[in-house]
């Protein structure tokens, strides 16, 4: 384990005015329970905020191993035992969820459509545990059933958007071509980027 103390810096540019199709990730968590935990139309830069993301951790019990890439949730696990932080915390996922889902719902309703499956993008490190948090959190706002529910590495993703919507642009007749995908966000880049063969992807375009 490493004996350097880590270097928390809180981002405070985080705040502009959103778009109608953007969900900003604060929470609110360390403020008084009778405070909103999720401002969904623009944060307040008065008050300290936590990113969504990692509220998961505590929540999950995240193994120490894992905790060592991100110092920024120390103080999250070292209250994840009490009662009234860890529904602080699941209070602060169910408002952003319930936001997103309002909004899915009158896109619905618009063009007549409905939701018979729930894709969810995860950091590549997050194993079950994480699932089963997240889960239990969608089908409680959704109210779906859990097989409809379903993970993907953000890098998958990524790579499932582009086999689907951009497979033009790839030329599929060398099935020996390799296609590498990275993903720059905070989470993924601390491992092995996802590598697969063209041939295993080109089933997204179909």
């Amino acid at each position: 384990m490493s004996t350097k103390t880590p270097l928390v810096v809180e981002n405070k540019h985080y705040f502009e005015q959103t778009m109608p199709c953007e969900f900003p990730s604060a929470l609110y968590v360390f403020d008084d329970i009778d405070q909103d935990v999720y401002l969904p139309q623009e944060g307040d830069p008065t008050r300290r905020w936590v990113s969504a993301k990692y509220v998961f951790y505590p929540l999950a019990n995240a193994s120490d191993a894992l905790l060592e890439q991100y110092p920024s949730v120390g103080e999250l696990m070292g209250r994840k035992h009490q009662p009234e932080f860890r529904s602080q915390l699941r209070r602060g996922m169910i408002a952003l969820l319930s936001a997103l889902q309002a909004a899915a719902e009158a896109v619905c309703r618009e063009h007549r459509l409905q939701i018979v499956k729930i894709g969810l993008t995860i950091p590549v490190q997050w194993g079950l545990e994480f699932e089963d948090v997240y889960r239990d959190l969608v089908l409680d706002v959704f109210k779906a059933d859990a097989s409809q529910v379903y993970f993907y590495t953000e890098a998958e993703a990524l790579a499932r958007y582009l086999y689907k919507y951009q497979a033009h642009r790839l030329d599929p007749r060398d099935w020996h071509q390799a296609i590498l995908f990275f993903d720059f966000g905070g989470h993924n880049m601390v491992r092995k980027p996802d590598v697969c063969s063209l041939r295993e992807l080109w089933k997204y375009s179909r």
